[in-house]
């Protein structure tokens, strides 16, 4: 459940941002107070499946790429440090990398969050 909340806080707090939005324009004066009582449990709902799925996407995806690393396969991570050139990081087993928990590791110390890499 902590992962979940790390991963996912800034959704939730987007989602309740438009929660509030909804809330707050949904009581004003010109609009039905039907509108309100449909549409805002329906977004809701709509919100809270979006975060539910975005964070089983992502945990299956950390699993096939811990997976591909043991195998052997080469790993794309995204450099979010560098702001020119090519932003990718190819991550593979061997003497320069190694997979620490839930971190790929390099010689230099650098941390790359499996969460952040896909399998080439």
């Amino acid at each position: 459940m902590t992962h979940f909340f790390s991963m996912e806080l800034p959704y939730i707090s987007i989602a309740l941002f438009i929660l509030a939005v909804t809330l707050f324009i949904g009581t004003r004066s010109f609009i039905s107070p039907f509108v309100l009582r449909r549409f805002l449990p329906a977004l809701a709902v709509f919100l809270a499946l979006a975060i539910g799925l975005h964070f089983k996407t992502t945990e299956d995806r950390a699993v096939e790429v811990k997976a591909a690393f043991e195998k052997g396969q080469v790993i794309l991570c995204s450099e979010r440090r560098s702001k020119m050139g090519d932003r990718n990081i190819e991550v593979e087993s061997g003497a320069l990398w190694r997979s620490d928990g839930e971190f790929f590791i390099n010689s230099e110390g650098n941390k790359f969050s499996i969460r952040q890499c896909i399998v080439k």
